[in-house]
């Protein structure tokens, strides 16, 4: 048996998330890149394929990481081709490594970086606006950055989700996990893109944390720009955490979500 490491990018606007959904119409980005892995292979069977993270409808990837395995001889570089080959324009496999041992994406995973991109100006970019968020008000920085350093470190992050699976016990759900850094920088307009009213054009929520909730970055990302604004403190973070306030956080759209890295061991 033979075990692949795949990391693939892709532009998640038109799909209804990483994850296959018999009842939604539409395509996820699991079945077009099984699809296109059943067929490079040859497998008359669904090569299934598991993620490091599941993005959802309109969140975008860079770094999200797939493994697979399968005992047909394919040279690693050739399946990295005719894969491309044959998918769309907004799929790519960036990478592709071979494991003499069993190698599991999700299980082997012990970080993950996801960014957040906000664009500010008094008009709206039309270049941006598929891929951040777009607020027409100046954000108060530095509020921003002391809020997120009190999310560093291991917490219970239950008011930073939703329970998104029906017919599931949530009561013994273990809800903790650990951010090791959550950044806000400043960005500008890349090389090529034109400017709108000068730079720099908005920012990048950058967090990294040993894995994460449904929609908890985009209610990370949600609740800081609350701050941002001036509608939350920041001292409302520490009570969220501490489960001492029930504050309902609205998730930042999906567009300015971005699935950064993924990180692992090298390979043995």
């Amino acid at each position: 048996m033979r075990w692949f490491q795949c990391t693939v990018a892709y532009d998640g606007g038109h799909y209804i998330g990483w994850q296959l959904q018999a009842v939604k119409a539409g395509q996820s980005i699991q079945g077009v890149l099984e699809k296109a892995l059943q067929t490079v292979l040859g497998a008359e069977e669904r090569m299934a394929i598991i993620a490091c993270g599941r993005t959802d409808a309109g969140v975008h990837a860079w770094g999200q990481v797939f493994s697979f395995s399968t005992e047909r001889n394919i040279p690693v570089t050739a399946l990295q081709a005719a894969l491309n080959r044959i998918l769309p324009d907004d799929i790519r496999i960036r990478s592709v490594i071979e494991h003499t041992n069993p190698f599991h994406a999700r299980f082997d995973c012990y970080k993950k970086t996801y960014r957040y991109s906000i664009v500010l100006g008094q008009a709206e970019n039309p270049f941006f606006n598929q891929y951040a968020w777009y607020i027409d008000r100046s954000l108060d920085l530095d509020a921003m950055q002391k809020a997120a350093q009190l999310l560093l470190g291991k917490h219970d992050f239950c008011r930073f989700t939703v329970n998104n699976r029906r017919g599931m016990d949530f009561s013994n759900y273990d809800y903790r996990r650990t951010i090791f850094s959550c950044e806000i920088k400043e960005f500008s307009v890349p090389m090529g893109f034109p400017s709108w009213q000068g730079i720099p054009e908005g920012l990048v929520i950058e967090v990294t944390g040993d894995g994460f909730l449904y929609k908890m970055v985009r209610m990370i990302s949600g609740l800081l720009v609350d701050i941002g604004l001036g509608k939350r403190k920041i001292a409302d973070v520490a009570a969220l955490l501490a489960g001492e306030k029930d504050i309902t956080i609205v998730p930042a759209p999906a567009c300015g979500l971005m699935l950064w890295q993924a990180y692992y061991e090298a390979a043995k």
